[in-house]
């Protein structure tokens, strides 16, 4: 992610039109790249969140004495 902020961000100076135009390219595409990684990796860490209906308790579930008596 960093390399792609710096090649979007960092600054150049520019001879020809064909330097300039292929620096905008370069840009724009490691920009979409950004965009892209930041989603799928936002989107892979919200799939593993569990669902709040699964964290819930039953109360009638009852736990064996036996994991607890362990000497």
């Amino acid at each position: 992610m960093g390399l792609l902020a710096g090649t979007i961000l960092y600054p150049s100076i520019t001879e020809t039109k064909t330097r300039k135009f292929t620096l905008w390219a370069i840009r724009a595409v490691a920009l979409v790249l950004a965009i892209v990684a930041f989603v799928l990796t936002t989107k892979n860490f919200c799939m593993f969140l569990p669902s709040p209906s699964t964290l819930m308790v039953k109360a009638d579930v009852q736990i064996p004495m036996t994991l607890y008596a362990q000497s």
